[in-house]
């Protein structure tokens, strides 16, 4: 959910400042409900990683995320 302004969510690999494998583009949304955001991969990523989500914006709340392959 997203209740600031339109944001972008980036997932890293391995550190904070790791490679971007997906972008995740966020429209503001002033109503109480959750949103489901999909993104493609950038490119293929193989083995092991740890994530992080850089969020680039306010007003976030992030109750979930799957992957799918």
């Amino acid at each position: 959910r997203n209740v600031g302004a339109d944001a972008q969510v980036q997932v890293r690999i391995d550190t904070p400042n790791g490679k971007a494998v997906a972008l995740v583009k966020l429209t503001a949304d002033s109503s109480d409900d959750f949103v489901e955001y999909k993104a493609d991969l950038l490119e293929e990523v193989t083995g092991e990683h740890n994530l992080f989500f850089i969020f680039d914006g306010e007003g976030f709340e992030f109750g979930s995320w799957q992957f799918h392959k």
